[in-house]
């Protein structure tokens, strides 16, 4: 038996940090896409941010699909055959020349190879881990960080000079040969001796699920609009795609201090300020006038996205154990496909309806405050039940025996 936290885990580690650098650094430069494709296509950026919709709600939401897939098929298998559907997708939207077939090829294709590696890997690295888990995962999330910070600007420039076709094609060669390297890197996880915790209760995950709706619907708005709402003020589209390169450099931060403090600090509490964060950044982005409120805007919102992708596989595991830990991401991460299908697509509608990003935003602090009304009721009642994990940042004990009880097997 392998042991957690040590040696084959961190090649685990190092895998899926560089998949979510590909995988959300081109899938998160869409909005670079999007003008010119509209433009191509000869429809309004309502139409063009569905195409992001679509995608973005099959790979959150086939990850409850392709998390018993990997169990049964194994993480090799599905990876590999993601990675392919990827590139071939990618590829394919190179060569649309209707909006029917980039919706085929970005929409399906990237979103079906997305799903069936993300939360299969994600899953498979939250069980390589028990007294590192928190760290683990912060240090893998800071790839979509990282990717969103080089991709933006990479991905503009590149469609300025050659063109969103020739942009496509490149983005699949680059995939297909980083996604096969990666390949190399993965493996099935132990099996874990953790139970389910008993204050994991149905009705505490109905509350959860319900907040990280809400909270979704704005989450994922500023990857597809923030840089034409730049562009609306003036911004050349270099400069406004370096927006979202701000969001992935906080969101590194965000990642990486929270993951860290987990350990010492109550989780819940640090989840409920990414919450915050979040709802509090949106008013800024709606009163904008100017590059410098963009900035802060890009800043507070990347440290909250970041903490809170991070700390939610920590959350789940706290609360349900390890061995549940791909099924319930894969179910709370339908709700996260709900919410970045639907929140894009309706800010490019009303948007055209408006002429304004100002009404979406507020609409969109809304939904946010609404996910942290929830999300603090669910903390309030963690800690009338004592919950030690969730209240205290305490290891539950599920984590611990389960690091102990591999070390042993180990040894």
């Amino acid at each position: 038996m392998q042991q957690l936290d040590r040696g084959r885990a961190w090649a685990v580690l190092t895998g899926a940090t560089l998949m979510l650098f590909v995988l959300f650094g081109i899938a998160y430069s869409y909005g670079q896409f999007l003008t010119p494709m509209a433009r191509a296509f000869g429809v309004g950026t309502g139409a063009a941010s569905v195409l992001f919709s679509l995608t973005s709600l099959l790979f959150f939401c086939l990850g409850v699909v392709t998390a018993p897939l990997a169990e049964r098929f194994g993480l090799r298998v599905v990876f590999g055959a993601g990675a392919l559907v990827f590139a071939l997708g990618l590829f394919a939207t190179s060569l649309a020349t209707a909006p029917w077939q980039a919706y085929a090829g970005y929409g399906l294709g990237v979103g079906l190879g997305i799903g069936a590696m993300y939360v299969p890997v994600i899953g498979a690295l939250g069980r390589w881990f028990a007294r590192y888990r928190s760290v683990a995962t912060g240090i893998a999330f800071c790839g979509i960080g990282l990717g969103t910070v080089a991709g933006p600007p990479l991905i503009a420039l590149l469609v300025a000079e050659s063109g969103w076709r020739a942009a496509f094609r490149i983005c699949a060669v680059v995939a297909i040969v980083v996604l096969l390297l990666i390949l190399l890197l993965l493996a099935p996880p132990p099996e874990p001796a953790d139970t389910a915790r008993g204050s994991g209760r149905a009705g505490g995950f109905g509350r959860l699920y319900l907040s990280a709706l809400l909270l979704n619907c704005a989450l994922y708005v500023p990857y597809v609009h923030l840089s034409p709402s730049a562009v609306r003020l003036g911004l050349s589209p270099v400069r406004a795609a370096v927006l979202v390169s701000v969001i992935g450099a906080t969101s590194i931060a965000g990642r990486l201090l929270l993951g860290l403090a987990s350990g010492r600090l109550r989780t819940m509490t640090l989840y409920l300020g990414c919450y915050a964060c979040v709802t509090l950044s949106l008013p800024i982005w709606a009163s904008a006038q100017g590059y410098p409120q963009l900035l802060v805007f890009a800043a507070v919102f990347g440290f909250g996205y970041g903490g809170y992708i991070a700390l939610t596989p920590v959350v789940l595991a706290e609360l349900y154990g390890a061995r549940e830990l791909p099924n319930r991401l894969g179910l709370i991460y339908t709700a996260v496909g709900l919410g970045a299908s639907l929140g894009p697509a309706a800010t490019g509608f009303l948007v055209q309806a408006t002429g304004s990003y100002s009404f979406t935003g507020y609409l969109l602090t809304v939904l946010a405050a609404g996910g942290l009304v929830l999300a603090f009721g669910l903390r309030v009642e963690q800690s009338q039940g004592g919950d030690p994990g969730l209240v205290h940042g305490a290891a539950p004990p599920g984590d611990r025996g389960d690091h102990c009880g591999a070390l042993h097997q180990g040894e």
